[in-house]
C-alpha cells in the first residue's frame, strides 16, 4: 500500500497556484518566524465499497504565522478561495494513492493566539473525502 501523499500534493498545489506573502511553508508545525503549515487529520468518517476501495474523510488545516495579523488573513483567505474553485481533479496523487471525491471548506480564517513574541497565529479548516482504492 502506497503513503497517502495528499498532504504533499495539496500543499504543492497551493504553493503553485496562489500567491502568498508567507514564502515559508511546512506540513506539521509552523516555524519560529513568519510561515504557514498544512496538517491532515482523519476524521473517523469512512464508506467502504464492495471492490475493497473506500471514501474516507480527513480534515486539514492551514496555519498562519506573522507578527503581522493583515497577512495571516490575507494568506489564509487566499489559500480559501482557491480551495472553494479547486476542481476536484486538479489535485492528483503522485503515487497513485488517492483521488479527491469531495472537499468543503470548514471555517474561515480565525485568530488562534497571540504569542508572547508578538506572533500572530491564524487557521483555516477544510474537509476532504479520498478515494483509496481496494488493493492500495
Amino acid at each position: 500500500m502506497p503513503r497517502l501523499d495528499f498532504a504533499d500534493c495539496m500543499l504543492s498545489a497551493i504553493k503553485k497556484n496562489v500567491d502568498l506573502t508567507l514564502k515559508t511553508t511546512t506540513i506539521g508545525t509552523l516555524g519560529e518566524s513568519d510561515s504557514l503549515a498544512f496538517t491532515l487529520t482523519p476524521t473517523g468518517k469512512e464508506r467502504m465499497y464492495m471492490d475493497g476501495s473506500k471514501v474516507k474523510t480527513y480534515a486539514f488545516q492551514m496555519k498562519a504565522k506573522s507578527k503581522n495579523q493583515e497577512t495571516c488573513v490575507d494568506d489564509l483567505n487566499s489559500i480559501v478561495d482557491y480551495v472553494s474553485c479547486l476542481e476536484i481533479d486538479s489535485v492528483q496523487s503522485k503515487n497513485d494513492s488517492f483521488t479527491i471525491d469531495a472537499k468543503r471548506n470548514t471555517s474561515v480564517p480565525s485568530l488562534v493566539t497571540h504569542d508572547e513574541q508578538g506572533y500572530y497565529i491564524y487557521s483555516a479548516s477544510f474537509e476532504v473525502d479520498l478515494l483509496i482504492l481496494g488493493g492500495k
